[in-house]
């Protein structure tokens, strides 16, 4: 495992990209340019950082049956779990998720890699690498810096659009809240009262899915990870349901499990027009951390104790992914 130190000659090979992006964002802040039409989509830009130097950035194990692996940095283990232990600790996070859904993504070299729910980023760090462009979302500053550190690190800001908004049915005004203090990945979103907006000093703004579609170029296909704490399937209701897609999207990683255990107040359409969205869109479902293809009717009979953590929907015209097999 190799440990990234923070001397000079490590951003070195990351100097020009920098001045390129700087550049951009503040020609964006000057109004000199306006890439995007929709005021709603919260770019990062310089004046959102709050310097905090990474505990550490240690570059990954490969990835994808190209193996490409990237530098990562992150917060303690102790205040993060899951993800910074398991890179701290040198293993392979979500080990086939990841392999299967970028391996999917790269049947299409053209496409763009959107990472709706992006935490710290290990989905954008391995697109970016393998030369998608990538759209991430998360509406948590801290999560989007220490991406940001790893993008410089690795070379390939150019390659990544950064969003700061949560992501629901509506725009509306939602707080953080984060119940377990080892896992920020399980940080919820709660939606916020308008008399609440003054005087709450963390206001996150929600847009809707389609806003960041519109971020793809037209005839771009898009492979999508969606992992947003139980706000999946209020993000996902318009595209599912509308019979002329914005975007071709050929595979969807969606994490189901709170979407799926609480569905009464998350999703209470879960079993009925939310899996009947993706059956009439034409979508091939796969269920598991190691997706192995399923049927909607499985999915529906599935108790509150079943609930798989994600799913993997592949389109009926996508070109068929490789799957793992143990």
């Amino acid at each position: 495992m190799v440990r990234v130190q923070w001397k000079k000659e490590v951003l070195q090979n990351s100097i020009w990209t920098a001045l390129v992006t700087i550049t951009v964002i503040m020609l964006i802040q000057l109004n000199i340019i306006r890439p995007f039409k929709n005021n709603s989509v919260k770019f990062l830009n310089l004046k959102d950082y709050e310097w905090e130097k990474p505990l550490f950035c240690t570059e990954s194990v490969p990835y994808t049956d190209a193996n490409i692996s990237f530098v990562i940095c992150n917060r303690h283990p102790r205040e993060d779990a899951y993800i910074a232990a398991m890179f701290y600790r040198g293993l392979k996070y979500e080990m086939y998720l990841m392999d299967v859904f970028l391996n999917a993504a790269n049947l299409y070299p053209e496409s763009w890699v959107l990472d709706v729910g992006s935490n710290v980023g290990p989905y954008t760090l391995a697109a970016a690498k393998s030369n998608h462009s990538v759209i991430c979302v998360d509406p948590i500053i801290r999560n989007q810096a220490l991406l940001f550190n790893s993008l410089m690190l690795n070379g390939n800001t150019a390659h990544v659009i950064q969003v700061l908004n949560a992501i629901s049915d509506s725009y509306s005004s939602m707080t953080p809240f984060q119940e377990l203090i080892y896992h920020p990945g399980a940080t919820m979103m709660k939606q916020l009262q308008t008399e609440d907006d003054e005087n709450n000093i963390d206001v996150i703004h929600s847009i809707k899915f389609e806003d960041i579609l519109d971020l793809v170029p037209e005839n771009t296909p898009v492979a999508l990870k969606m992992d947003i704490e139980g706000y999946e399937c209020k993000a996902l209701s318009t595209f599912l349901q509308s019979k002329v897609k914005q975007r071709y999207i050929p595979y969807i990683l969606i994490e189901l499990m709170n979407i799926c255990q609480y569905a009464e107040r998350m999703c209470p359409e879960y079993k009925t027009l939310f899996f009947d969205g993706f059956e009439e869109s034409g979508y091939i479902p796969y269920m598991g951390d190691l997706p192995k293809r399923t049927t909607y009717e499985v999915l529906r009979e599935l108790s509150r104790g079943e609930c798989p953590t994600y799913g993997f929907f592949v389109h009926k015209t996508a070109i068929e992914p490789k799957l793992i097999n143990l």
